[in-house]
């Protein structure tokens, strides 16, 4: 997490939902000091009233690429993983995720009112932050083009999607 003592604010990094891009460019317009892992979300005690703002993503892109990032770096990737269906009936049958996989969990569990933005609007939203005083165009340092995400999904693994981060579409609006 990022947080700015001037202009009293927390950027908390979701994972997959460009924060790399994000911290760069907080990184490079305002004083700012990490605080703890890369993706922490807990809040250190003094920070009242400071404006507290995640990003989060569509559930379905998100763990498209949630999948590529962990079969890029997972070598060998477990042989049930190698297809994204495969990937999704594993988490769907055991419901054993990643702590970050659910964005709403992940969010809420900072225990404050976190401001949420959209991913698929990262510009826009970023320049609505009350601090960002001109139009600053985000960097993408690790985008990738996995193409359309509806061509991951068939009926079933996009039920499962669902079901599985149930929370996620209805608290961010997808």
């Amino acid at each position: 997490m990022l947080i700015c003592n001037d202009l009293k604010f927390v950027f908390i990094r979701n994972p997959k939902t460009a924060s790399t891009s994000i911290s760069k460019l907080i990184s490079v317009n305002f004083d700012v000091v990490e605080h703890g892992e890369y993706h922490n979300n807990e809040i250190p005690k003094g920070l009242e009233g400071f404006y507290v703002f995640a990003f989060v993503r569509n559930p379905y892109t998100r763990m498209v690429s949630i999948w590529n990032h962990n079969k890029a770096v997972s070598e060998p990737f477990k042989e049930e993983f190698k297809t994204f269906k495969g990937y999704i009936e594993d988490l769907y049958r055991k419901d054993v995720a990643p702590p970050y996989l659910k964005q709403a969990k992940f969010i809420d569990g900072v225990g404050v009112k976190v401001n949420c933005f959209k991913f698929e609007n990262l510009n826009y939203e970023y320049n609505q932050l009350p601090f960002v005083d001109r139009n600053q165009q985000i960097p993408l340092l690790n985008g990738r083009d996995y193409g359309d995400w509806m061509d991951y999904y068939d009926k079933d693994t996009r039920g499962k999607v669902a079901e599985l981060l149930k929370e996620d579409f209805e608290r961010f609006g997808y």
